[in-house]
């Protein structure tokens, strides 16, 4: 892979701009490479990232050997045709691990980074890859393409755009007006710095209870300390049972287009789970295949009612930690270092270098510091982000069903104001949330990426 300066290095070839060398972007740009070498396309790539780490992103930066993969690595390779891809990366390393094993996110992050350099390598004959270390601030119409504009005063023509942005900050709509400005928030969960600077023995309270206060609280709990945890249904995430059971898979439903239908669907599948196996879990990971499909069947509507009625008992359970994790969350509550709350904040006031909260369940603390591990803000007219603003005031893009992420057509391409504006630009991963409902995990944005790949290269 090579880091140039030079935007026009490759002029000549079909150039696809990739905005985003998180995980989603690195995938893409990778089944790009692999895809021009199959069609005899032959294609640059530039690779757009603010940051100077490939593969990462906020997921697989973290150095904590406790954050764990959610998923087993036998299912985390980045190829679809090769789901053992990083098990066998990890043994040709002299670290062979089993397919069950849930091993630590920042060797993945490693191991997506060396898989885009080796694909560099592997397809050089027909495609080439430029780093550019730089934000993308907005995107063009042109009529032989698009330009990418970016922060530093360089534009990147491409004959395509692909956004791989990943998912944005935490939710901040629950935050008091007392505590929004206060240097006792801390917004940004992954920010080591901030944490650290948090006397050790000082009381913290975290706001949500998913995976990311699961990481968080990982990394916080220690003797002499609470760290309370605290969101409306004060459902935490189940882990995974060992040994893992197969999933259980189930015919597409007919006739089932309404929540009440699908809700009925899925229970009677549940129970059938539960009969056969004693363990829903197989139940869950059959419905995978099916999911966007029930998902798109449903009305605005039922899509809305879903969000708030279900969304959160489908992710505690849809989205399972490691037993490790489980076990050393359950550690902490046994312990008294970590203390769940199913409540809302209702005042939160900075009061002498502390903060004073009440809580709907009558509780009242104090913490030296709260941290936002709400869920991602999926819906982008919130979000603070340059080329987000602009895409939605151009027209080029508007927000998904229910305001969640980007519309698109079923292969990702973007669906601006005007529907009949064709601008070759798609995206990948969890800005197609509000179309696919599932699409943040890596097995969704490899096959995201296979079928992106195709698409785009076929616009040649």
């Amino acid at each position: 892979m090579v880091d140039s300066n030079n935007p026009e290095s490759d002029a000549g070839l079909f150039t696809v701009a990739v905005i985003g060398a998180g995980a989603a972007g690195t995938l893409a740009t990778a089944r790009l490479l692999a895809e021009s070498a199959a069609s005899g396309r032959r294609i640059s790539v530039a690779l757009i990232n603010s940051g100077a780490d490939v593969g990462r992103g906020p997921a697989y930066s973290t150095m904590c050997d406790a954050h764990l993969l959610n998923v087993p690595a036998g299912k985390m390779g980045a190829d679809p045709e090769n789901a053992t891809g990083f098990m066998d990366w990890m043994s040709d390393r002299g670290r062979p691990v089993a397919a069950t094993d849930f091993l630590p996110r920042w060797l993945f992050g490693s191991y997506l980074g060396e898989h885009l350099s080796a694909a560099a390598r592997r397809y050089s004959k027909t495609g080439s890859v430029r780093f550019l270390r730089a934000r993308a601030i907005g995107i063009s119409d042109l009529q032989d393409g698009v330009a990418v504009h970016l922060a530093d005063g360089r534009t990147v023509r491409a004959g395509g755009v692909v956004l791989a942005l990943g998912g944005f900050g935490p939710s901040r709509e629950w935050v008091p007006a007392e505590l929004a400005g206060s240097a006792h928030l801390i917004n940004d969960p992954w920010d080591v710095d901030a944490l650290d600077s948090v006397p050790s023995h000082a009381d913290l309270l975290l706001v949500g209870t998913g995976l990311t206060m699961c990481d968080v609280a990982l990394a916080s709990c220690r003797p002499g300390r609470t760290v309370y945890a605290v969101s409306r249904s004060g459902l935490l995430p189940h882990p995974h049972v060992m040994p893992l059971v197969s999933p259980l898979e189930m015919p597409l439903p007919v006739g089932a287009s309404s929540l009440r239908d699908v809700r009925q669907v899925v229970l009677r599948h549940v129970v059938r789970s539960v009969r056969a196996t004693g363990d829903w879990r197989p139940a869950m990971d059959g419905l995978r295949p099916l999911t966007t499909k029930l998902w798109q069947r449903l009305s605005d509507r039922d899509r809305a009612d879903f969000l708030v009625r279900y969304q959160r008992v489908w992710e505690s359970h849809r989205h399972r930690i490691p037993p490790p994790t489980s076990a050393a969350l359950a550690g902490a509550v046994d312990s008294g270092e970590l203390e769940v709350n199913a409540a809302e904040i209702v005042q939160a006031r900075p009061e002498r270098g502390r903060v004073r909260v009440w809580l709907s369940n009558g509780r009242k603390l104090e913490v030296a510091a709260v941290v936002n591990c709400a869920g991602p803000e999926y819906d982008l007219n919130k979000v603070d982000d340059r080329l987000i603003r602009h895409l939605l005031a151009t027209g080029l893009a508007r927000c998904g069903p229910q305001l969640l992420g980007l519309d698109t057509t079923d292969d990702g391409r973007l669906v601006g104001a005007d529907r009949h504006r064709r601008v070759p630009l798609w995206t990948i991963g969890s800005l197609r949330r509000g179309n696919l409902w599932e699409t943040t995990a890596i097995p969704e944005i490899r096959g995201q990426a296979s079928q992106l790949a195709r698409t785009v290269l076929g616009c040649i």
